[in-house]
């Protein structure tokens, strides 16, 4: 198990995140999931910037299923591997590197598993549980800034994952706190209002 130090600005981020998460633990749903829409809360502390990021699967892969092809393999792999290794934010300076991240992907049914039916299903059973499936990434970032001056940010995850029509960033620094949508080609995140 991996033990991380938090500053009283990322347990703060850590809370309202922990908050922000539906009520998934006993319903076995994920809560409101919405194609088009993924969500971002960034907290500010010096040169530290803490990210955790939550998105629908179709947003950043095109597809909710396991993969069912080598394609679908490998364009999972590349998304997994861009998410753990590219600050989801950055200064202006675009000086900021990742030093910790974790990229999990979750998946709900909508349904219960049969786990201990042994009766065969027929494809239209199937096909319903795979329509009704939802599938999410989820990433936390740790990045280390050279630049101490963050007045504000920039993200690449719509140029990048374009379909994201809108981000839903809260932040929060030392001294302010704000929320922002980021629609069309708004990729800057002001940190002085």
């Amino acid at each position: 198990m991996r033990v991380s130090r938090f500053s009283p600005v990322s347990a703060l981020l850590a809370v309202s995140f922990a908050a922000a998460l539906p009520v998934a633990a006993d319903s076995g749903s994920l809560g409101a999931h919405t194609h088009g829409e993924a969500s971002m809360q960034v907290a500010v502390e010096s040169q530290r910037i803490d990210v955790l990021f939550r998105s629908p699967a179709a947003n950043l892969v095109g597809f909710e299923h396991e993969p069912r092809n080598e394609d679908q393999k490998a364009q999972l792999d590349d998304v997994v591997e861009w998410l753990g290794t590219t600050p989801l934010v950055n200064n202006l300076a675009g000086d900021c590197l990742v030093v910790d991240a974790v990229v999990h992907t979750q998946r709900d049914s909508g349904r219960k598993r049969h786990d201990d039916d042994d009766h065969s299903h027929d494809d239209d059973h199937h096909h319903h549980a795979a329509a009704d499936s939802h599938s999410e990434f989820d990433v936390s970032q740790q990045l280390r800034c050279e630049s101490d001056s963050l007045q504000g940010l920039t993200t690449e995850l719509q140029d990048r994952y374009p379909a994201i029509e809108r981000l839903i960033v809260d932040w929060v620094t030392d001294n302010r706190q704000g929320q922002l949508r980021l629609t069309g080609n708004s990729r800057t995140i002001s940190l002085d209002r």
